[in-house]
């Protein structure tokens, strides 16, 4: 830890003398559970505490603004954030005003589609309060659809990026991963890397919205003697965020799967077709947003290898209303999700849900929180009983 905090230093010492003044800041983050248990019989009563973030924030730029990065230090020692063993860390050079590139690895994404239905959605208060993708409550598939489905998810893999700006409102990414993900080395097959490149497209219409348009490789076109990969060649997405009305916003997403035989030569789709929508409305101190997601169309190989089956098609639906007191805001998250399964295979439909009221108040960029979760993710069969848990927890969130 003393050699990290070492390396640190000189690090900032050598950009401060290279470009202009680099600012510091960062996040810390905890949540403590008061209280939980579940309807199991016996079910003991559980609590604890946990930090969900710690860390700082190196960032440096030169003084005209064509060169610059970041650097993320973990103030935890048994693991580097939730990005893994590999440093957060890029630098980016702009030569030209029409040209970008960026090297390294950005965990947390460039260019995701997702304007209402994503991260933004809950945002900090998932780290400790609110339910959502990444507040780690719930296993179950079906509402979690209203996040994920039909948004280009953006790129935090290790590699480099080229951003292109031809024209006034439009702009051209292409995401080159040399890092084959999160892993390093300079002796990965060729045609394991160029195949899983993304291209992004973006305009922006002025008075309008955003159009959104990515393909996103996934390594099937590589597929040759010298680089066998019996996976999809990859995604095509389509998303349109609508800005024309004033206090209402409007995310609609679109992505679709590309086909493929597999090892058995079997004609398989595991992406399919998802369709993503997202609404935000806010009026004076009252605002709600919704979301709403569906997976469907998606065939795999059955448990055996010799056939295929149609995957569950499942519905994701999220609400949140808000509203803004004195001091306070007071949140009512709530959603349903269904997995649907082909009817020659089951006519039994998993149904989870939760609700989850949340309150918030800040102090300059203290944020403190306080919540009560109640959920389940739905019986596995008819035969079984669906398990209800519930959670009493109260966190923090800090910036500096």
């Amino acid at each position: 830890m003393k050699k990290l905090i070492a390396i640190s230093v000189v690090f900032v010492l050598l950009t401060a003398a290279a470009f202009a003044q680099p600012s510091v800041g960062g996040n810390l983050a905890a949540k403590i559970t008061l209280i939980a248990s579940s309807s199991e019989e016996d079910a003991p009563l559980v609590g604890g505490i946990s930090f969900e973030n710690s860390h700082v924030n190196v960032d440096y730029a030169n003084g005209d603004g064509t060169a610059g990065g970041r650097v993320r230090l973990s103030g935890r020692s048994s693991q580097i954030g939730w990005w893994g063993g590999l440093p957060f860390a890029f630098g980016w050079w702009r030569p030209i005003p029409q040209l970008r590139v960026q090297i390294g690895h950005n965990p947390d994404g460039d260019f995701g589609a997702a304007q209402i239905t994503g991260w933004g959605f809950n945002a900090e208060a998932q780290n400790s309060v609110a339910i959502d993708q990444d507040s780690g409550d719930s296993g179950a598939n079906g509402w979690k659809a209203a996040r994920r489905a039909g948004f280009y998810g953006g790129y935090s893999e290790l590699g480099a990026t080229l951003s292109l700006y031809p024209m006034d409102g439009l702009t051209v990414n292409l995401i080159l991963p040399f890092g084959d993900g999160r892993a390093e080395g300079h002796s990965k097959g060729v045609g394991t890397i160029y195949p899983k490149f993304h291209l992004n497209i973006v305009y922006s219409i002025p008075d309008i919205g955003v159009v959104r348009i990515t393909f996103k490789g996934n390594g099937g076109l590589g597929d040759n003697e010298d680089y066998p990969q019996k996976v999809s060649a990859g995604d095509i997405f389509a998303s349109f965020f609508l800005t024309a009305i004033d206090d209402l916003g409007v995310d609609l997403g679109i992505a679709y799967g590309l086909g493929y035989k597999d090892a058995s030569d079997l004609e398989v789709n595991p992406n399919g077709l998802s369709i993503g929508l997202g609404l935000r409305f806010v009026s004076g101190d009252f605002g709600i947003k919704f979301r709403a997601g569906t997976q469907l169309a998606r065939v795999t190989a059955n448990a055996a290898g010799d056939d295929v089956v149609n995957s569950d098609t499942t519905i994701g639906v999220v609400i949140l209303p808000y509203y803004s007191l004195p001091g306070l805001r007071v949140y009512l998250n709530a959603g349903f999700g269904m997995n649907m399964p082909d009817p020659d295979v089951s006519d039994y439909n998993r149904v989870d849900w939760f609700v989850n009221p949340y309150i918030t108040t800040s102090v300059s960029s203290f944020t403190f929180y306080a919540g009560f979760k109640l959920w389940s993710d739905g019986a596995p069969d008819a035969d079984t009983d669906a398990v209800t848990k519930w959670a009493i927890p109260i966190g923090f969130n800090s910036y500096f």
